[in-house]
């Protein structure tokens, strides 16, 4: 426990100025219309029963929400690992469990973003978007009409 003190407290000396930028707010009902003649803004919730799309709208914010905040995660735990690394001290073990742990950051973004993108692809699928290469077209959005 009194090896992790020197580097929590250093990195919450460095975070502590920039902790309003780690937080991440955003409304899940944003882009749906659950009963509104327009879509649901930042500053709203719903007005009445949501359909089917909504709910796709709804769930492709929570998979942005989620990938936001393990970009962050990730950010943390790389961060993490670079300073158990500089802090070894040549000790291989330390530098092991320190590359271990940058290693496992990457690896777990890399199967958050994985998931992503299958996830987003398959609401696209159960939305009825089209998926052509137009220029406006984004994968990663579910747009709906009412």
């Amino acid at each position: 426990m009194k090896h992790l003190l020197i580097p929590a407290l250093l990195l919450l000396m460095l975070a502590a100025p920039h902790a309003h930028a780690a937080v991440i707010v955003t409304n899940i009902w944003q882009g749906a219309y659950c009963g509104a003649a327009a879509p649901i803004t930042a500053d709203s919730g719903p007005q009445g029963p949501c359909s089917f799309c909504d709910a796709l709208i709804v769930g492709s914010n929570l998979i942005n929400f989620a990938i936001q905040a393990s970009i962050a995660i990730t950010t943390i735990m790389i961060a993490y690992g670079a300073l158990r690394l500089v802090l070894a001290g040549g000790d291989p073990g330390k530098l092991s469990d320190a590359k271990e742990t940058i290693t496992r950051a990457l690896k777990g973004l890399f199967w958050v973003v994985a998931a992503w993108m299958l996830v987003n692809v398959f609401l696209l699928f159960l939305a009825g978007a089209s998926g052509k290469a137009s220029p406006d077209w984004k994968w990663y959005q579910v747009t709906c009409t009412p």
